[in-house]
């Protein structure tokens, strides 16, 4: 386990277990679920990464350059290829000071056709955590590529409001096939109780933040995400303690897409290049 603790924020990471966010807290307030302690499955922790994509790639099966790939089902028994590589990847401690601490690994070519290696940054400062992400392309080809991060909220008597401008719902097994305008309970950008959203869907963002308060923790946090991250998941089952918030790069199944980057915010890294977006919690006593 590596901790850091600065700035009214304690954040403890498992960088072996996928990058894995432990805990954070703020002033003695859990911000995100915390992990069980010993061994778990990553989904029972408070974050952790997506890369070198977010969400589900129908089947994991995709064309790109000319090449049919074919990724493994890595979430039993879904049929499908679900948020990469880096949630089931050892990463490694690359650096850290008294307000930040870095998260590094790299992914040899394989069944995901590239290699590439990744970071992940988080940061303090007075009233934030700014969480960094970033993937570079390693091969001597161009390589499809997108980020999020998957962190889970603790429910209680949450309410939620998200910039949100459309929404992709689930066709067959969880993979949208047409972006639709949001209405009723899916126009997150009225403020709802959590515990009557339902929905495990990609979200459009509009650009602004997401808003979640806790008022009986008398708790607000504004999640702010670089322009580069167009979309919101949001997870919120039915009968959980929990709920998710995930900025990201692009829609579910992007990759398989027709529409152009500023559709589905699929992008193409050449040799050499490098993705990075950030995610900022800002939380607030109401």
């Amino acid at each position: 386990m590596q901790r850091l603790t600065a700035c009214g924020f304690d954040l403890a990471l498992d960088p072996a277990h996928g990058g894995e966010v432990l805990w954070l807290n703020w002033q003695g307030e859990p911000l995100l679920r915390a992990a069980p302690s010993g061994p778990h499955d990553i989904r029972d922790g408070a974050a952790f990464p997506l890369v070198p994509f977010s969400g589900r790639i129908e089947r994991g099966r995709f064309e790109f350059g000319g090449t049919s790939h074919r990724l493994t089902p890595n979430m039993p028994p879904e049929p499908h290829a679900i948020h990469g590589q880096g949630w089931q990847t050892a990463w490694h401690v690359a650096d850290q000071d008294a307000q930040s601490i870095t998260l590094a690994m790299r992914h040899a070519k394989g069944a995901w056709g590239w290699a590439y290696k990744a970071e992940q940054v988080f940061a303090f400062s007075p009233g934030a955590m700014m969480v960094t992400l970033s993937v570079t392309n390693l091969s001597d080809t161009p390589m499809p590529a997108g980020l999020g991060w998957h962190p889970y909220f603790p429910r209680g008597d949450a309410r939620l409001m998200c910039d949100v401008t459309g929404i992709w719902p689930g066709a067959s097994g969880n993979v949208p096939d047409a972006l639709e305008p949001v209405s009723g309970k899916t126009d997150l950008t009225r403020e709802q109780a959590v515990s009557d959203i339902v929905v495990d869907n990609a979200f459009r963002g509009g650009g602004g933040p997401a808003r979640l308060t806790w008022p009986s923790r008398g708790l607000t946090i504004e999640f702010t995400a670089s322009a580069n991250l167009t979309h919101w998941i949001v997870y919120a089952p039915p009968g959980a303690d929990f709920f998710c918030v995930e900025p990201v790069s692009h829609a579910p199944n992007a990759i398989n897409m027709a529409a152009p980057p500023e559709g589905s915010g699929m992008q193409v890294l050449r040799p050499g290049e490098t993705l990075m977006a950030a995610c900022a919690l800002k939380p607030s006593r109401v």
